[in-house]
């Protein structure tokens, strides 16, 4: 869905493509995004504790009618996921918009605003948040 939402087209569109031509487009989107295995070092975009995960951006992006180059993920709750996978009705990428946007004190709609680099990166701050490895 992530790959039909970029290109614009529909998911029966991709379905139809012959696994060569569907492998090219990931190809043409792992070019696009940052490898995000931050297992070894941490980024220096990126700054993480138990709390939260601190998250520099590209370029500044209006959050709640304030530009801002940094955003802040708290830590979930498991009400924080419970309210997420209730409010977004089986959709797996509202359901991260929606998780994020409690996390960051941000409306979705904001979010959805972010350069996609960006929101890469608030992913990684998450899952790096999510994991037990005594950051």
């Amino acid at each position: 869905m992530l790959f039909a939402g970029l290109a614009e087209v529909g998911v029966k569109d991709l379905e139809g493509l012959k696994l060569a031509d569907y492998r090219r487009v990931q190809a043409a989107y792992a070019h696009l995004v940052p490898d995000t295995d931050y297992s070894e070092s941490m980024p220096s975009w990126l700054s993480v504790n138990t709390d939260r995960a601190q998250v520099t951006l590209t370029c500044p992006s209006e959050i709640n009618g304030v530009s801002v180059d940094t955003l802040a993920l708290r830590s979930p709750t498991v009400g924080d996921v419970r309210a997420a996978n209730r409010d977004a009705g089986g959709d797996d990428e509202q359901r991260e918009l929606i998780l994020f946007a409690a996390l960051a004190g941000a409306p979705v709609t904001d979010l959805e605003g972010l350069k996609l680099v960006d929101f890469n990166r608030l992913q990684a701050g998450y899952f790096r948040l999510d994991q037990d490895d005594g950051v």
